[in-house]
Formats: structure tokens, C-alpha cells, sequence
């Protein structure tokens, strides 16, 4: 297939990509809350109706079903492509100009939650592989989860393994990159320090310890290692932060507080790991003289894939060729590409959307660039397998 042939395919069948991403839109699926289990049906009904092997997985969360589509090749060989269902919530629905989950085109933009992150690339997803003809497999996936660090992905490639004999060499996991190439994407470690005091009326201090002035001097060591990882640089990644998000602490006006929480976002570069960082601040805090619980709230690890590697170079080589100029880059926030890494599968990050309208109020996608990722990814996959 040829760049005309597979332009040809998507201008045919874009009207319809365009209008199962608003469908989906207009299904929330809004994480926390859980609500992935009618945007899993719906796209479970939809690959049905397209003809594929497809499977509702109630796995990990049997009240939040995963969706996994397998398009049979003539060999083992298998791409698979890999979304997640769930959104972040739309805050205040009066500060958007539309309907946060209206899926309404305005003035060549898809609007509403999740139209960049990622409901455009799952409609993409399903429609690309309906006219793909491969030698090899296609894998799709649509996990819960993601946006908390849930094990969606994770348990549906341990339930892939178990279910099917194939052959993962490559895995797209399409977040929004401006259709940039991220073989590169920084981790996550996220951690509460608990100071503790001693409660006491707030009429009489000095019988008690207060926790809170007690973190002053946390705050300060915290500064102290936020400078000193900034010295660490990667090419692509930039360098490591550290950053207070959340303090909290005390009961009462009148009492004096006996324990103060600081909440940590720590983002890794590749080279770094979670259980490195772990190691890393222990080691700060038992410097000091706090009297401290370190609670670890969740991690996710960094994930560096060789510029030379063929998924990688046959998404440029394509892109190129449609005369669209995109960078090797890397993802700013984490990802559920950790998990195919981990699992041994040629994985990077590409996908339409800017990150920024991501998460954000009016979030919206071009829908050239859906058209632009679509033909991208048909070719793509018609190159590797």
C-alpha cells in the first residue's frame, strides 16, 4: 500500500472515525469515579459490528471491563496498539464555551473530555485496522485506569499471554504527541512524608510539639534535593523534578497539630527508577531529626527505546513521506508504555493532539490531524507487519 492508496481509504471512511471519537466523548468515563464500563461496551459493540475477535476482559475490576480486538494475520507476528478509556474529570462545566461532553466539531476542532486524551485515538485504532491487509496480527487494546496508575494494561497483557500464542514485537501506545515520535517518557514516583509532633491546647505550646513548624525544616531539605537532582540532564528528557503538591496537617484551630503530611511529585528521567528515588529520600530523612513515616503512593517508571529501532524508524520514514516533519521526543508524563517495555515489547509513545489542551478546559483535536494519524498509522502498520 502506498501513500495515495492509504489516503484514498482514510478520506473514505474519515467522516465515520470523526464520529465514533464524538461518540465516545459523549460517553463519560471520568477516572476517579470508575466510569470506563459504557465506553467499553460501546466499543466492544462497535468491533463486533466491524467483524473482529473481540473480547470484554473483567479483569482486574469486574465492574469496569477492558476491551481486547485481535485481527488474525497469516503469521504469528503481532503490532499492537494500545489506548486507554478513561478520562480526568471536567472540573466546572461553566467554565468551557461547550458542553464538556457534547463531542460537538467546531471550526475543524473535535471538543469535549477526552477528545485529545484519548478518545480520538481510539476511534483511530479501531477504523485503521478495519482496512489494514497484514501478513501479521493486530492487537487492540483499550485498558481502564490509566490516568491513576491502575493496572489495566498491565493485567491485559498478562491476560493476552495466556489467552493467545503470538508474537508482540511492537506496541504503539497512542497518547497525544503532536503525532511527534516519544521513544523516550519520564516515570513518576509519588510519596507522603508524615512529621509527627505531639497535640497539645494551643493555650499552653510548649507541652506539645508542633508538627507543622517542624516541617519548616522539611520544606528546606526537600528544596535542598530539588536543586541537586536538577543537576542530572537527559538529551531528550530534560531533567528530574521535584515538587510539593499537597501539605496538610492539624485537627483544630485551638490545638497545637501533632502531625503535618507533605505531599511529593518526584519525575524521573530515564536512567533513574522508583526504587533508586525511594532509596534517595530515606536516606534525606534519616539526616534529620524528624520523627517521619514515608508512605509510598504510587510509582511509574521511565522508558528509553533506541532511536534505531524499527518502529520507531518506519513512523518517521512515513511521516516523512506524507511531508510532515515530526521530532523524536520524549513524553512528558508517564505512560502505560512502561508496561509493554516491561514486557519485552518494542513499545513507544505516538498519537494525534497537543498535549496541552489535554486535561484542560474546551480539550480539543484537530481533525486534520486525526485524518493525518490515520493515514500515518495505516501505512505504518502496512510497513511493519
Amino acid at each position: 500500500m502506498n501513500k495515495n492508496e492509504a489516503l484514498t481509504i482514510v478520506e473514505r471512511e474519515l467522516s465515520e472515525i470523526i464520529q465514533t471519537a464524538s461518540e465516545l466523548v459523549k460517553i463519560p468515563s471520568r477516572n476517579p469515579l470508575g466510569e470506563e464500563k459504557r465506553c467499553a461496551e460501546y466499543i466492544y459493540s462497535k468491533l463486533k459490528e466491524f467483524g473482529f475477535e473481540t473480547y470484554l476482559v473483567k479483569e482486574p475490576f469486574s465492574s469496569r471491563p477492558q476491551v481486547v480486538a485481535l485481527i488474525r494475520g497469516k503469521k504469528e507476528n503481532t503490532i499492537l496498539l494500545n489506548g486507554h478509556m478513561d478520562t480526568v474529570p471536567e472540573g466546572d462545566p461553566n467554565s468551557w464555551s461547550v458542553d464538556p461532553f457534547s463531542g460537538i466539531i467546531k471550526e475543524g476542532f473535535l471538543y469535549g473530555r477526552g477528545s485529545v486524551d484519548m478518545k480520538s485515538s481510539l476511534a483511530i485504532m479501531m477504523h485503521v485496522a478495519k482496512h489494514a491487509k497484514l501478513n501479521g496480527n493486530i492487537l487492540l487494546t483499550f485498558a481502564v485506569g490509566e490516568e491513576r496508575a491502575e493496572p489495566g494494561t498491565s493485567t491485559l497483557l498478562s491476560w493476552i499471554k495466556q489467552k493467545f500464542d503470538l508474537k508482540i514485537m511492537y506496541g504503539v501506545v497512542m497518547e497525544p504527541t503532536s503525532l511527534n515520535v516519544a521513544t523516550y517518557q519520564k516515570g513518576a514516583t509519588w510519596f507522603k512524608i508524615k512529621v509527627k509532633g505531639k497535640a497539645a491546647h494551643a493555650s499552653a505550646p510548649s507541652k506539645g510539639i508542633n508538627a507543622i513548624e517542624l516541617a519548616q525544616n522539611l520544606l528546606s531539605i526537600i528544596h535542598e534535593y530539588k536543586n541537586e537532582i536538577a543537576k542530572r540532564s537527559h538529551k531528550f528528557a530534560g531533567e528530574p523534578t521535584c515538587s510539593i503538591t499537597m501539605i496538610s496537617g492539624g485537627i483544630k484551630e485551638n490545638v497545637i497539630p501533632d502531625y503535618c503530611e507533605v505531599t511529593v511529585d518526584r519525575r524521573l528521567v530515564p536512567g533513574e527508577s522508583s526504587h533508586q528515588v525511594e532509596k534517595e529520600v530515606s536516606l534525606m530523612l534519616n539526616k534529620t531529626a524528624l520523627d517521619y513515616e514515608l508512605i509510598k503512593l504510587g510509582a511509574r517508571e521511565p522508558v528509553e527505546l533506541s532511536n534505531d529501532s524499527t518502529l520507531a524508524k518506519t513512523l518517521h520514514d512515513v511521516l516523512s513521506e506524507m511531508n510532515i516533519q515530526k521530532s523524536t521526543i520524549c513524553f512528558s508524563g508517564a505512560t502505560d508504555n512502561e508496561h509493554l517495555i516491561a514486557n519485552n515489547i518494542e513499545g513507544l509513545v505516538w498519537g494525534p493532539g497537543d498535549l496541552s489542551f489535554a486535561h484542560a478546559v474546551d480539550e480539543r483535536i484537530s481533525t486534520e490531524e486525526i485524518r493525518n494519524a490515520s493515514v500515518a498509522l495505516l501505512l505504518t502498520l502496512q510497513r511493519l507487519l
